[in-house]
């Protein structure tokens, strides 16, 4: 999707086919901002038989007691970064986001960035918003799915370098300001629904990961949404920073032939 192009965070996808499926780009935040169009959401979600987001949801209990999150045996953020530059950073995140490294010194640097995240953002509503949808489709009685499953995620994430994640994580301890101001400046292009932007800041801040996270993880989800649009008019939620950009899921299920039409969300 192009710059001045038509954007939005809702895509009316039709193979000319069967009935009409929707396309939405979300955020996994709990900040009320993010919450602003659910009544124009939910009244697509009631035009549709399936609902998806990027897993299925009721796959979380495969998360207790696992430890996906956790740095692997005998290793600690302390060790990994050295003494004297982990007690800098302790000292950084206490100041900037109330949040301690000591409780954190066995966590993977991806899942604290997480946090830190988290601790920027308002926490105004009870569950995030792709949660939120989640709740509304299971209790109007949509049929749930997932467009990956959660096995296939924590791969991916096990892919990552933990190189990578380090340099990221000290990066927001040189510069928190400058971390908190890219936070903030995602959650207005999410409110003004610019896909093309949010889809160039994440292709940014993923550097060399960006094959691994976005690219190759878009062809599988629009290969499985086009999949779902056979079956059954759907619902399909996935993280906004996914439809836009020539390797976006947008231009991707386009190219199969599938017309896409954004939806207006206007507030009135």
């Amino acid at each position: 999707m192009r710059k001045g192009n038509h954007q939005s965070l809702l895509w009316e996808l039709s193979n000319g086919t069967a009935g009409k499926s929707y396309l939405l780009g979300t955020m996994h935040v709990r900040d009320y901002r993010a919450f602003i169009y659910q009544d124009i959401i939910t009244h697509y979600i009631d035009k549709c038989k399936i609902f998806a987001t990027e897993y299925d949801l009721r796959e979380r209990h495969q998360l207790k007691g696992n430890d996906f999150a956790n740095l692997p045996e005998g290793i600690d953020l302390k060790l990994l970064i050295g003494k004297h530059k982990y007690n800098r950073l302790r000292k950084i995140l206490i100041k900037s986001f109330s949040v301690d490294l000591d409780h954190l010194n066995k966590t993977l640097p991806l899942f604290i960035i997480n946090i830190l995240t988290e601790q920027i953002l308002t926490k105004s509503k009870s569950v995030p918003l792709d949660t939120f949808l989640w709740q509304y489709a299971e209790n109007t009685q949509r049929e749930l799915r997932g467009v990956e499953t959660l096995s296939e995620q924590l791969t991916t994430l096990s892919k990552l370098p933990l190189k990578y994640q380090i340099k990221s994580l000290l990066e927001i301890g040189r510069n928190p300001k400058i971390f908190r101001r890219q936070i903030y400046k995602l959650i207005n292009l999410y409110v003004k629904g610019d896909i093309y932007d949010l889809y160039k800041k994440s292709r940014k801040s993923l550097g060399k990961q960006r094959k691994l996270l976005l690219y190759d993880r878009n062809m599988i989800m629009e290969e499985r949404i086009r999949a779902l649009m056979q079956e059954e008019t759907s619902f399909i939620a996935v993280g906004a920073g996914h439809l836009g950009g020539k390797k976006g899921i947008l231009r991707l299920i386009k190219k199969k032939g599938i017309s896409i039409k954004p939806i207006k969300l206007d507030l009135i």
